[in-house]
């Protein structure tokens, strides 16, 4: 991440055996999805099938992952543990979500509960860091007073604005501003915003 690397496009040209030139959007896309289905505790049988590939090859792509990244497993396994000792689990901002279910006698609660304590951390600090960025948007909106300037919507890690053509280029800077910003007191990954 530090080195400005698409790892999604990086392990899809060693799994196909091909340059990262050559990945294809939906070859990038199977590795994007096994990644963060593995990130979140997603079977390798469950990811190949929704992906329509080959268990091998989805075990491939997960290995290489893990392989490349190998604190990323430690740490998924560090908030299962937490959760278990715990029950609760809480995101790089410092918000908890409480895990009750963890000790479930059921099986199938049990493993989305310990699903949801890896996927929690991940997806609350994301929500968390976009809204973030928006007050930031907002506050160096209003001081500028951008007439017709709007949030329309968020989905996930984005930021949908209507604006007019006059002020696209100050907006898409300054939104590239708030969205890559790194918050040193909680993050040191870079962060990089497509606008």
């Amino acid at each position: 991440f530090k080195q400005d690397v698409d790892v999604h496009r990086y392990i899809a040209s060693i799994v196909y055996n091909i340059t990262e030139e050559q990945v294809s959007k939906v070859q990038r896309g199977n590795c994007k999805s096994i990644v963060f289905g593995a990130m979140y505790g997603e079977s390798i049988y469950s990811l190949a099938i929704k992906l329509d590939i080959s268990e091998k090859e989805a075990q491939k792509i997960h290995d290489l992952f893990f392989g490349m990244c190998p604190d990323a497993e430690k740490w998924l396994e560090a908030q299962t543990k937490f959760a278990i000792k715990h029950k609760y689990i809480q995101n790089i901002f410092g918000r908890i979500r409480y895990l009750y279910d963890v000790d479930s006698d059921s099986k199938v609660i049990k493993e989305a509960t310990l699903r949801e304590s890896k996927n929690t951390p991940v997806q609350s600090g994301a929500s968390d860091y976009v809204m973030i960025a928006l007050v930031g948007l907002y506050n160096a909106w209003k001081e500028k007073e951008y007439e017709n300037t709007t949030i329309k919507i968020t989905v996930h890690d984005s930021i949908i604005v209507d604006t007019p053509r006059k002020y696209a280029l100050e907006i898409k800077d300054i939104m590239k501003y708030y969205m890559s910003r790194p918050i040193k007191q909680v993050c040191h990954v870079p962060k990089k915003a497509d606008v």
